[in-house]
């Protein structure tokens, strides 16, 4: 069993790492043999950004608890605009 440097991988020993190779390359596998219709970028961005603020407005209701929004992607947030 041979250690890993942690500097260099996450993983401590090959085995580890081989293993995890495996598993990862069986579940590209299972991807791309997928029969499921492909879902464009642009609609999966639209959905994860709907689950992420029913998700906010949950923690409001919940928690009573308002967090900043998020900066719209691309936005550029300077110094004396930072929270």
């Amino acid at each position: 069993m041979a250690k890993l440097d942690p500097i260099v991988s996450e993983f401590a020993t090959t085995e580890e790492a081989e293993a995890y190779d495996v598993w990862f390359r069986k579940k590209v596998q299972e991807a791309l043999a997928d029969p499921r219709p492909l879902i464009p970028h642009d609609e999966v961005v639209r959905q994860v950004k709907a689950t992420i603020e029913r998700n906010r407005k949950k923690r409001v209701v919940l928690n009573g608890y308002h967090p900043t929004p998020a900066p719209e992607a691309g936005s550029k947030v300077g110094v004396d605009q930072a929270v």
